[in-house]
């Protein structure tokens, strides 16, 4: 159960994070998307190692799940600010 909730909470904000960076883009902020995309990537660095060992069903779902999750929490985020 700990390593579905691990994954849950790595992809809620990797997707978090992408909706921000897309959100940017629309924006047209360069400083922002900078921003985003450079934590993207560091962020992606340490979740391959992660999500390549994973091979349960509540990895599975913590991932899907998360996924769902965090577009929702970033697009919240930008809509309110």
């Amino acid at each position: 159960m700990r390593l579905g909730l691990i994954m849950f909470v790595l992809m809620a904000l990797n997707y978090g994070l992408n909706t921000v960076s897309f959100r940017m883009v629309a924006r047209g902020s360069y400083l922002g998307l900078a921003l985003t995309d450079s934590l993207i990537a560091a962020f992606g660095f340490f979740m391959i190692d992660q999500i390549a060992h994973a091979q349960t069903v509540p990895m599975f779902v913590g991932y899907v799940s998360g996924g769902i999750l965090g577009s929702q929490i970033g697009l919240w985020l930008t809509r309110r600010n």
